[in-house]
């Protein structure tokens, strides 16, 4: 029998837990431990272990009391965990916490449609595709503000090279991004272009060479012809951005190069010199949906964020210019909406024309 990790958080000095067995037993009467005065009752999900919750069990700093109880899950066990819990008519609001939250589709709006008087809200890194029920309400990171950073922070590093290195030209940064969004792959551009207009993109496309070899033999009166191919070449490039599907022949030269890495989507954890990339949501997003629900604010809908924790440098590898540039860019995205379209159509003509002829980004 596994007894559920429970998080008691009231106002004041009263605490009340919800009841919890959601394997082996039945669980108790809660109509018995109602108390007097109706509260709020929140069941929290945690799915894996997403960077974003915090190290402390989460709990109510309001006036109002709240009922919690946090359930540690998979994204195999996390629908037979959350029936078991969701039963119970006291529970008012399911948070669900997961890095990615396209992994619980289907699971969340089968929920969303059984438990229509619970409102579920979804804190996650990465969004879901296809949940917009009436009583579901979405936290998650903003995918096109995270690469327009990444982009961004690209030209920040090239500028500060030529200068620290005192480059007569911008040093080549390789492009090896398949299977992502239009939108983000501009949104990149966007950041890139609009810090550093110079900036020079090759993309990472292999070619090899095909010498023959012409052998003859004069007993016989005839000759031969042989043809060898030289091993696939890609350019040599100071940085490299990466992102979804990377082909293995790439990621072999990149990894015998070294050039620094650029991630745009988290998926390339394993190459030498990973630099920037993806981060999460801030631990604070969980405490303040918690305040939240205590003070019984809710609103269905699906909210993009970006966070100072959106965007993980690594300071070994980053000079000290860019990780500042990050900072000051963090605080801008954080206050106002991410205008990267608006950034995109502003390039030159030129730009546009040749990102379209280079990448197929209309």
């Amino acid at each position: 029998m596994t007894r559920l990790n429970r998080t008691k958080c009231t106002a004041g000095a009263v605490a009340v837990a919800l009841t919890g067995l959601v394997s082996g037993c039945g669980a108790p009467d809660l109509s018995a431990m109602r108390p007097t005065v109706q509260k709020q009752a929140a069941a929290v999900m945690v799915v894996g272990k997403p960077d974003f919750m915090p190290t402390t069990p989460v709990s109510a700093s309001g006036d109002e009391p709240l009922m919690m109880e946090t359930v540690q899950s998979s994204t195999g066990s996390f629908l037979n965990q959350a029936n078991t819990l969701l039963q119970h008519q006291d529970v008012t609001n399911c948070v669900i916490a997961v890095d990615d939250a396209g992994a619980l589709d289907s699971d969340i709006s089968q929920l969303a449609q059984k438990y229509a008087h619970v409102h579920f809200d979804i804190l996650t890194n990465q969004a879901p595709s296809d949940i917009s029920a009436s009583n579901v309400a979405i936290v998650s990171q903003d995918a096109n503000a995270v690469d327009f950073a990444i982009g961004w922070l690209v030209g920040v590093w090239a500028s500060n090279l030529v200068k620290t290195q005192q480059l007569s030209l911008q040093p080549a940064v390789g492009y090896a991004v398949s299977g992502v969004s239009a939108s983000r792959q501009k949104a990149f551009f966007a950041g890139l272009y609009t810090a550093n207009p110079a900036a020079q993109i090759v993309n990472m496309t292999g070619s090899n060479n095909s010498a023959s070899n012409n052998t003859s033999n004069s007993s016989a009166g005839n000759s031969t012809t042989t043809t060898s191919t030289a091993p696939t070449q890609y350019p040599v490039v100071s940085g490299v951005v990466v992102g979804g599907n990377l082909a293995q022949p790439v990621a072999e030269s990149i990894a015998q190069n070294a050039p620094i890495v650029f991630d745009l989507t988290g998926a390339s954890t394993t190459l030498p010199n990973l630099s920037v990339y993806p981060g999460h949501l801030a631990p604070s997003r969980a405490t303040d949906l918690i305040d939240q629900i205590s003070g019984g604010h809710w609103q269905a809908g699906s909210t993009s964020v970006i966070d100072s924790t959106s965007v993980t440098l690594n300071t070994q590898l980053m000079p000290p210019p860019v990780v500042d540039a990050w900072q000051t860019l963090a605080q801008t995205l954080e206050q106002a909406p991410n205008t990267w379209q608006t950034d995109y159509a502003k390039l030159p003509d030129a730009t546009r024309n040749l990102l379209q002829s280079q990448f197929g980004l209309a």
